[in-house]
């Protein structure tokens, strides 16, 4: 089964909700700036973006919050939600190399 955070468009973890596993997420309408409070299940990781295409100020989660910071408030347009321990896009090599040397 796979974690899943869940965003609300009202504080205390109420109005309209999105379900959100691990990847990265553009929010549709019916959301976009309006996300008030979220859930993060342990293991999981959530950063809200101002902008649509995961740039802009932004603020990363690692717990529930019933009440988001007046910065992010009603402005989040993008979200990546990452398993702990994992970043998204990132592939990691079972080896070393080393530079020659000179001379």
């Amino acid at each position: 089964m796979s974690l899943e955070a869940t965003l609300y468009t009202d504080a205390e973890y109420q109005g309209k909700q999105a379900s959100l596993g691990p990847g990265h997420h553009v929010l549709e309408d019916n959301v976009d700036n309006q996300i008030s409070s979220l859930r993060v299940p342990s293991g999981l990781r959530v950063t809200l973006f101002n902008r649509d295409d995961f740039t802009g100020p932004s603020s990363l989660f690692t717990s529930d919050t019933a009440k988001l910071p007046a910065d992010i408030n009603d402005r989040a347009s993008s979200v990546t939600v990452e398993e702990v321990g994992k970043r998204l896009g990132l592939t990691r090599f079972p080896f070393t190399f080393s530079l020659p040397r000179k001379g």
